[in-house]
C-alpha cells in the first residue's frame, strides 16, 4: 500500500545509506514499519557489487557464526516465500553441490537450511575429499534488485543518487540513519577494518545440456562456482583480499573457467556474454549495532563479506527491531 504525504508528515524519518542488497532489503523492512525512508546511493543500482554477485545462498568471508546462522535462516524463509508467490523477484531454489578438499570441510552454515546430505564418495570430483547436497535460493540480481526498488517506491520510499563524504553530513536531517554503505564505511565513518575482497565473474549462456544446479568448490580462497540463473549462468571466480582493482583480468577468467569446465564439461562450448568485477565488503565481523553520535541515532549494518544475499533479510529484521526501540512506529 502506498503511503500518503500526510502519513509521511507524522512518520519517523530515516536515511538508508547504500543501495546494495543489504540497504534495499533494510529499507523495505523499515517502510513496512511505517517509517518515512529515503535510500541514498553513490552509484546506480546496476553498478553496485550486489548486481555483479552470483547471489546464491552460501556464506563466505563472514562472521560471527552465532549471528550469521539466525540471519541466514530468516533469509532462507523469506526467499522461499518470494520463490513461491512472487515470480517478479527472480528468486528460484536450486540444488547446490558443495565440494571440499581435505582439511577444509565445514558444514556449520548448512544447519540454517532445512536439511542437507553428504554425497557418496563415488560422485565427487577427483580432487574433492567430501561433498554435500542441499537446496538453496538463487537470487537473480537483474530481477531481484529492481524488485526491491519497486517495493520501496510502492511503500512510499525514495531512492536517490547522492555522494556523501561523511555520515556527519546527514546528522540532524532525519530521526534515524542506517549505515548500509558496505566498503563506503571505510571513509563515511572511518572504519579501518573494512577491506575490499575482489571478485571477478563471467556471465555465459547456460548450455541446454547442463543440469540447472549450483556447483561450488572452494580451496581456501580459490573459489570455483557455477550459478545457473533465470536465462544465463554465472561462472566464478576470485577472492582477492585487499584488492580494489575493478578491471577484468583475462588470466583470472581463463583459470576459473577451466576449473568450472572440469566440474561441468558441458560448459566447454558455452557462449561468453560478459566479464564483471565487484568488491565484496570484507570485515572481521558484520557490524550490526546502534550508535549515538552527537545526538544522532545511527544503526550500522555493513561488513557482510561474501554473504550479503545469504543474510540480507535476517539483518534487515534486526535493523527493524532496533529502529522500533529507537524511534517507535507511527
Amino acid at each position: 500500500m502506498e503511503m500518503s504525504a500526510s502519513a509521511h508528515a507524522t512518520s519517523p524519518t530515516a536515511y538508508v545509506i547504500g543501495a546494495g542488497v543489504i540497504g534495499l532489503t533494510t529499507a523495505v523492512r523499515l517502510l513496512e514499519l511505517g517509517l518515512d525512508v529515503t535510500v541514498l546511493t553513490r552509484e546506480p543500482i546496476e553498478e553496485t557489487t550486489s548486481h555483479v554477485a552470483g547471489a546464491y545462498w552460501h556464506p563466505f568471508a563472514v562472521a560471527p557464526k552465532d549471528r550469521v546462522l539466525p540471519w541466514a535462516r530468516i533469509t532462507y524463509r523469506v526467499s522461499q516465500a518470494l520463490a513461491d508467490h512472487t515470480p517478479a523477484a527472480g528468486v528460484a531454489f536450486r540444488t547446490l553441490y558443495k565440494y571440499y578438499s581435505k582439511d577444509e570441510v565445514h558444514t556449520w552454515w548448512m544447519h540454517a537450511a532445512p536439511s542437507y546430505e553428504q554425497l557418496p564418495a563415488s560422485t565427487l570430483p577427483a580432487t574433492a575429499a567430501a561433498g554435500y547436497q542441499l537446496t538453496v535460493p538463487v537470487m537473480d540480481s537483474r530481477y531481484f534488485l529492481p524488485y526491491l526498488v519497486a517495493q520501496i517506491r510502492a511503500l512510499g520510499g525514495r531512492v536517490e543518487q547522492r555522494t556523501l563524504q561523511h555520515l556527519e553530513e546527514l546528522h540532524g536531517t532525519a530521526d534515524l540513519l542506517v549505515n548500509c554503505s558496505g566498503l563506503g564505511a571505510a571513509t563515511l565513518n572511518g572504519d579501518a577494518t573494512v577491506q575490499p575482497i575482489r571478485g571477478q565473474v563471467l556471465r555465459v549462456k547456460a548450455p541446454e545440456a547442463m543440469e540447472r544446479a549450483v556447483v561450488s568448490f572452494d580451496k581456501g580462497w580459490r573459489k570455483t562456482y557455477i550459478v545457473p540463473r533465470t536465462d544465463d549462468c554465472i561462472l566464478g571466480g576470485t577472492a582477492d583480499a585487499a584488492d580494489a582493482d575493478t578491471t577484468a583480468r583475462p588470466a583470472d577468467v581463463e583459470a576459473f573457467v577451466e576449473r568450472c569446465i572440469q566440474l561441468r564439461p558441458a560448459l566447454q562450448d558455452a557462449e561468453w556474454l560478459e566479464h564483471r568485477v565487484g568488491l565484496r565488503p570484507g570485515r572481521p565481523e558484520i557490524r550490526l549495532e546502534t550508535e549515538h553520535v552527537a545526538g544522532q541515532a545511527i544503526i550500522h549494518n555493513y561488513g557482510h563479506g561474501g554473504a550479503g544475499y545469504t543474510v540480507c533479510w535476517g539483518c534487515a529484521a534486526s535493523v527493524a527491531a532496533a529502529a522500533l526501540r529507537l524511534v517507535g512506529a507511527p
